[in-house]
Formats: structure tokens, C-alpha cells, sequence
């Protein structure tokens, strides 16, 4: 399905449905006592649908839960198509997915989520989602206890769906927006007062790959004309579709002249492009641009891996250069030398998480351009 429907389908159906929760809710807090106190919490669920990136970026949350709830059960919910780095990470004991291939898929999972979320009796979902009111209709539909979330103030509703109000600080860096729900939920501070210790404590995890992976990766190399005793240079022009891609790209002709000086001046290089299938098209109109006689100099490599093989491909890079994108936070999992170029958002929020990533930023009175607010306002 395409995300521009997706969105419509989440505002038009999912907005009534919040109004009606919440004016269930209103006249609940009515008639009967609200009891906010958490008791023992046994099964923790954190909904997280939009972005590879952000879905890394969760990683030290789920840590933090993890030991601050170590008796309890930890559960992820997202999309089908971000399953891959959801098991990569593999730090949580059960995930839900639904499938957004079509509307039958959406309709036809979605159901078999609710009915597993029942059947599971879930204490307390994380609603790491700022503005999409899908996590808190599959929450309540799902009978979950508590719900922690972020209140927007241009959506009143939410604080009668949500027994946690989690603040959105732009001034902090989304994994600790993030991490700030997990905070409050164990310490029940709206004023965060000791959270400055709290974030501190949690960082990205590092993930290793495996040999027989990057072997893998190599004869893939090999097959499509890159040489073993040249460097590896790996470049990522392209943004994800959860926004607007083209506000987020480099110019392809930047790209072009890049790649033509990089090649100038380091003569045993390989430079790799990457990307998905549907992308490969811009990336080879990128190659198309340049002015290099080397044909195994620059390879298009947009939809020859899996998530896992670019994972491996980002291990044996010397460099790599990537506009803001999924693909830029799993570097950071890596801490592999990392160039961030940033356009349309702000390094403030999306900033790679690793000490050996340089990031590139125009400083522009309109940077950032999609704010949470909008981000909701635009929504539909």
C-alpha cells in the first residue's frame, strides 16, 4: 500500500474512532475512580510502525524497560516490512506484525494482531508514534491496560487515552524522546527531574556480522565487477517514503560530481551505490551522470541486498557517505566512519549515534521542516 493512502485511512477512519474513545473515556473518569497506579507490570508492548531508522533509534528504550522491568515481558508491533530489523536487533521476546501489502492484508492482520493482543493480556503499551492514532485504536481494541504516549496539544483527546502524557522535547535527540516514555512510565515524573542521569546510562547496541554474511556480500561484489584489493566506498542517495523523499534527498547531480572527485583523487576505490528495487532506476540515472571510463569504478547496488547484506556491506566500507535515511542510524549500530548529509530535518532530532559519524548541515531559518506539528497537520 502506498503511504499516502495509508495516511488517509489512519486520519479519517482512526480520528472518529479516537473521538469516540475518548469521549467513552471522559465519562468513565466520570463515574468511576481513575486508578493510574501501574501495579505488576508483567507484559510490556511497544508500538513503533514508520522507519528502519527510528525503529534502531528504539533499541536503548527497550533496554531501559528491560531493567527496569526485568520480570516482565517485552513485545514489539510494527509493519511487515520492518520485521528484518526488528529480529536483527532481537532484544524483545514476542513481535506482532501486520502486513500493509493491500487492504485485505491490512484488514485480515490487523484482526489476527487484536486477537493475539487479548489473548496475551498486555499491562502497558508505548505508543512511540507522535501524531498516527493507529497504535491507540489497536491498544484499546486490543484490551491493553495502560497506554503511554506523547501528547500533542492540537490533539486534545489524547490525554483521556492515554494514562501516561509523554512530552515531545525537540530540543533532544529522538532516541531520547523516546527513552523519556520509558522514564516516565517507571518513574512517573512529568517534570523528568532525574532524566539527564537516565538517558546517559543507555546508547545504541553494537551489532556484529558474521563471517559467512560478509562473504556472502563480497561474491555479490565480485559477480557485479568490484575488485577485492580496492577500498570500499558506500553511498546512499536515497530517503525512505515516510515523508517527502525528495526534501530529504542530495541534488543526483551532487551526487554525480561526488562521485567523479572521488574517483579523481583515490584511484583504487570502488564506489557502491545502494538503494531498494524501486530505487535502483534514480540510482542508475546518478551513474548515468558522471564521466567515469572505469565501468567496474561505480556499481549500482539498489536491490541486491537484503537488510542483513547491506548490514554487511556497510561492515567492509571504508566510508560511507548517506543523506538522513534508515540506512544512516543502522551505521551507526556499526560505528562505522559515517558522513550524514541532512536536509529538510534537523541533525538536532535524527544526528547519527556514533562518535566516528561527521554530519553535513546547511543552517537554514526553515531547517527543520517536518516538525511534529507539521508532521499532524499534514497527516491527512
Amino acid at each position: 500500500m502506498k503511504m499516502e493512502l495509508m495516511r488517509k485511512i489512519d486520519y479519517y477512519l482512526g480520528m472518529p474512532i479516537c473521538y469516540l474513545f475518548a469521549f467513552f473515556e471522559m465519562f468513565k473518569r466520570l463515574l468511576f475512580f481513575r486508578n493510574k497506579h501501574l501495579g505488576d507490570i508483567k507484559k510490556i508492548l511497544i508500538i513503533k510502525f514508520l522507519g528502519i531508522g527510528s525503529i534502531s533509534l528504539v533499541a536503548p528504550t527497550i533496554v531501559a524497560l528491560k531493567n527496569d522491568f526485568p520480570q516482565a515481558k517485552i513485545y514489539f508491533l510494527s509493519f511487515k516490512n520492518n520485521e528484518e530489523v526488528i529480529r536483527l536487533l532481537n532484544l524483545t521476546h514476542q513481535n506482532f506484525f501486520i502486513n500493509t501489502k493491500n487492504l485485505y492484508q491490512l484488514f485480515k492482520s490487523t484482526v489476527g494482531v487484536l486477537f493475539q493482543l487479548r489473548k496475551e493480556k498486555i499491562d502497558i503499551a508505548l505508543d512511540l508514534e507522535f501524531f498516527s492514532k493507529f497504535p491507540l485504536v489497536i491498544s484499546f481494541l486490543g484490551g491493553i491496560k495502560k497506554k503511554a504516549g506523547f501528547y500533542l496539544t492540537q490533539e486534545w483527546w489524547r490525554k483521556y487515552l492515554l494514562d501516561y502524557l509523554g512530552y515531545y522535547n525537540h530540543y533532544f535527540h529522538i532516541k531520547d524522546i523516546f527513552l523519556s516514555l520509558a522514564y516516565l512510565v517507571r518513574h512517573d515524573d512529568p517534570y523528568y527531574r532525574a532524566f539527564d542521569r537516565y538517558q546517559k546510562k543507555y546508547t545504541l547496541p553494537i551489532l556484529s556480522i558474521y563471517l559467512d554474511l560478509l562473504n556472502k556480500v563480497k561474491a555479490k561484489l565480485s559477480i557485479l565487477g568490484a575488485s577485492d584489493d580496492r577500498a570500499i566506498i558506500v553511498i546512499n542517495p536515497n530517503a525512505g517514503p515516510e515523508l517527502t523523499p525528495h526534501l530529504k534527498r542530495w541534488p543526483p547531480e551532487h551526487f554525480a560530481q561526488l562521485i567523479e572527485k572521488l574517483n579523481h583523487n583515490y584511484k583504487s576505490i570502488s564506489i557502491i551505490l545502494t538503494g531498494s528495487h524501486s530505487e535502483r532506476s534514480y540510482v542508475q540515472s546518478i551513474i548515468e551522470k558522471t564521466n567515469i571510463s572505469d565501468s567496474n569504478a561505480v556499481i549500482n547496488f539498489a536491490g541486491e541486498t537484503s537488510l542483513q547484506e547491506l548490514l554487511g556491506l556497510l561492515s567492509l566500507s571504508n566510508i560511507f557517505i548517506t543523506v538522513d535515511s534508515g540506512p544512516m542510524h543502522l551505521a551507526s549500530l556499526l560505528r562505522i566512519p559515517t558522513i550524514g548529509l541532512f536536509g529538510a530535518e534537523t541533525p538536532t532530532l535524527y544526528a547519527p549515534l556514533n562518535e566516528r559519524a561527521t554530519v553535513l548541515c546547511k543552517q537554514l531559518y526553515s531547517v527543520p521542516m517536518f516538525t511534529v506539528q507539521w508532521q499532524a497537520k499534514h497527516s491527512h
